[in-house]
Protein backbone atom coordinates (compact mmCIF):
# COMPACT_ATOMS: atom_id res chain seq x y z
CA UNK A 1 0.00 0.00 0.00
CA UNK A 2 3.07 2.49 0.82
CA UNK A 3 4.59 1.88 -2.33
CA UNK A 4 2.69 4.05 -4.35
CA UNK A 5 1.94 7.04 -1.93
CA UNK A 6 3.58 10.33 -2.41
CA UNK A 7 6.98 10.72 -1.91
CA UNK A 8 6.79 14.53 0.22
CA UNK A 9 8.33 13.18 3.92
CA UNK A 10 8.20 15.13 7.09
CA UNK A 11 10.94 16.97 8.26
CA UNK A 12 14.26 13.90 9.28
CA UNK A 13 14.36 15.83 12.80
CA UNK A 14 10.92 15.28 13.52
CA UNK A 15 11.88 11.24 14.34
CA UNK A 16 14.08 13.06 17.22
CA UNK A 17 11.08 15.21 18.08
CA UNK A 18 9.55 11.90 18.92
CA UNK A 19 12.20 10.22 20.48
CA UNK A 20 12.47 13.25 22.96
CA UNK A 21 8.39 12.46 23.50
CA UNK A 22 9.29 8.90 24.32
CA UNK A 23 11.92 9.88 26.65
CA UNK A 24 9.96 12.19 28.38
CA UNK A 25 6.60 9.44 28.74
CA UNK A 26 9.58 6.87 30.03
CA UNK A 27 10.48 8.80 32.44
CA UNK A 28 7.29 9.29 33.81
CA UNK A 29 6.68 5.50 33.46
CA UNK A 30 9.33 4.84 35.20
CA UNK A 31 9.78 7.68 38.07
CA UNK A 32 5.78 7.19 39.04
CA UNK A 33 6.16 2.97 39.83
CA UNK A 34 9.48 3.69 41.70
CA UNK A 35 8.23 6.66 43.66
CA UNK A 36 5.21 4.93 44.91
CA UNK A 37 7.39 1.19 45.46
CA UNK A 38 9.95 3.90 47.59
CA UNK A 39 6.99 5.73 49.43
CA UNK A 40 5.25 1.64 50.57
CA UNK A 41 9.13 1.05 50.88
CA UNK A 42 9.35 3.30 53.67
CA UNK A 43 6.04 2.75 55.10
CA UNK A 44 6.53 -0.44 55.15
CA UNK A 45 10.57 -0.30 56.55
CA UNK A 46 11.25 -3.27 53.64
CA UNK A 47 13.61 -2.44 50.76
CA UNK A 48 12.71 -0.87 47.58
CA UNK A 49 11.97 -2.86 44.14
CA UNK A 50 13.54 -0.73 41.52
CA UNK A 51 14.28 -3.45 38.89
CA UNK A 52 9.92 -3.26 38.06
CA UNK A 53 10.48 0.35 37.47
CA UNK A 54 13.66 -0.06 35.34
CA UNK A 55 12.04 -3.35 32.98
CA UNK A 56 9.36 -1.25 32.47
CA UNK A 57 11.32 2.08 32.00
CA UNK A 58 13.80 -0.34 29.34
CA UNK A 59 10.92 -1.44 27.36
CA UNK A 60 9.35 2.03 27.06
CA UNK A 61 11.98 3.42 26.46
CA UNK A 62 13.15 0.75 23.70
CA UNK A 63 9.63 0.77 22.21
CA UNK A 64 9.55 4.42 21.54
CA UNK A 65 12.90 4.56 19.96
CA UNK A 66 11.90 1.70 17.38
CA UNK A 67 8.42 3.30 17.16
CA UNK A 68 9.61 6.87 16.21
CA UNK A 69 12.12 5.60 13.78
CA UNK A 70 9.46 3.12 12.08
CA UNK A 71 6.72 5.63 11.74
CA UNK A 72 8.84 8.41 10.26
CA UNK A 73 9.62 6.63 7.07
CA UNK A 74 5.17 5.97 7.02
CA UNK A 75 4.59 9.48 7.23
CA UNK A 76 3.49 11.40 3.79
CA UNK A 77 1.70 13.92 2.50
CA UNK A 78 0.97 15.74 -0.32
CA UNK A 79 -1.02 18.67 -2.49
CA UNK A 80 -2.94 17.14 -4.67
CA UNK A 81 -5.27 18.97 -7.44
CA UNK A 82 -8.08 18.45 -5.05
CA UNK A 83 -7.08 17.49 -1.67
CA UNK A 84 -4.33 18.08 1.02
CA UNK A 85 -3.68 13.92 1.56
CA UNK A 86 -2.05 12.46 4.86
CA UNK A 87 -0.18 8.68 4.56
CA UNK A 88 0.54 7.65 7.71
CA UNK A 89 0.90 4.52 10.06
CA UNK A 90 2.74 1.90 10.97
CA UNK A 91 0.20 -1.28 12.19
CA UNK A 92 -2.72 0.58 10.71
CA UNK A 93 -2.23 2.77 8.00
CA UNK A 94 -4.67 5.58 7.56
CA UNK A 95 -5.32 7.83 4.75
CA UNK A 96 -6.74 11.25 5.39
CA UNK A 97 -8.22 13.61 2.11
CA UNK A 98 -8.69 17.20 3.17
CA UNK A 99 -10.81 18.42 -0.05
CA UNK A 100 -9.43 22.12 -0.05
CA UNK A 101 -13.34 23.53 -0.72
CA UNK A 102 -14.07 22.15 2.89
CA UNK A 103 -10.85 24.07 4.28
CA UNK A 104 -11.65 26.93 6.83
CA UNK A 105 -8.71 27.23 7.95
CA UNK A 106 -4.77 26.39 8.95
CA UNK A 107 -2.66 27.27 11.99
CA UNK A 108 1.17 26.91 11.68
CA UNK A 109 2.45 26.15 15.57
CA UNK A 110 5.73 26.14 16.72
CA UNK A 111 7.09 25.02 19.69
CA UNK A 112 10.71 25.18 21.55
CA UNK A 113 11.42 22.25 20.11
CA UNK A 114 10.25 22.42 17.00
CA UNK A 115 11.75 25.74 16.77
CA UNK A 116 15.22 24.48 17.92
CA UNK A 117 15.13 21.98 14.89
CA UNK A 118 13.86 24.29 12.34
CA UNK A 119 10.44 22.47 11.86
CA UNK A 120 6.78 23.44 12.03
CA UNK A 121 3.20 22.09 12.50
CA UNK A 122 0.15 22.67 10.05
CA UNK A 123 -2.95 22.11 12.00
CA UNK A 124 -5.70 22.02 8.91
CA UNK A 125 -9.48 22.83 10.23
CA UNK A 126 -12.45 21.96 8.48
CA UNK A 127 -16.26 21.84 9.62
CA UNK A 128 -16.12 17.99 11.01
CA UNK A 129 -12.30 17.36 11.65
CA UNK A 130 -8.84 19.09 11.60
CA UNK A 131 -5.47 16.88 11.08
CA UNK A 132 -2.20 17.81 11.84
CA UNK A 133 0.85 17.58 9.50
CA UNK A 134 3.79 17.70 11.27
CA UNK A 135 7.46 17.95 10.96
CA UNK A 136 7.15 20.84 7.81
CA UNK A 137 10.44 22.40 7.30
CA UNK A 138 9.93 25.90 8.94
CA UNK A 139 10.76 28.07 6.21
CA UNK A 140 8.25 26.01 3.96
CA UNK A 141 5.08 26.35 6.36
CA UNK A 142 4.51 29.66 5.93
CA UNK A 143 4.40 29.63 2.24
CA UNK A 144 2.37 26.04 2.30
CA UNK A 145 -0.19 27.43 4.17
CA UNK A 146 -0.57 30.49 1.65
CA UNK A 147 -1.14 28.12 -0.99
CA UNK A 148 -3.55 25.75 0.64
CA UNK A 149 -5.87 28.89 1.66
CA UNK A 150 -5.29 30.37 -1.67
CA UNK A 151 -6.14 26.77 -3.24
CA UNK A 152 -9.21 27.05 -0.32
CA UNK A 153 -10.54 30.30 -2.10
CA UNK A 154 -10.36 28.78 -5.56
CA UNK A 155 -11.81 25.60 -4.86
CA UNK A 156 -14.60 26.72 -2.81
CA UNK A 157 -15.48 29.53 -5.77
CA UNK A 158 -15.41 26.91 -8.21
CA UNK A 159 -18.26 24.75 -6.18
CA UNK A 160 -21.63 26.03 -7.38
CA UNK A 161 -23.87 22.97 -5.98
CA UNK A 162 -24.18 25.28 -2.30
CA UNK A 163 -22.39 22.92 -0.83
CA UNK A 164 -19.93 25.15 0.30
CA UNK A 165 -19.04 25.66 3.90
CA UNK A 166 -15.65 26.64 3.51
CA UNK A 167 -13.07 29.82 3.71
Amino acid sequence: MFDDIPARTLHPNMRWVWVARGLFITVIVTAVPLAVATIVAAATETAVLWWPAVVIGTIALAWSVTWAFLAWPRWRWDVTEIALTLHRGVLTHHVTGLPFFRIQHIDVQQGPLDRALGMSQLRVHTASISAQLPGIDADEAASLRTDLLDRAARAAAEVTDGSVDAV
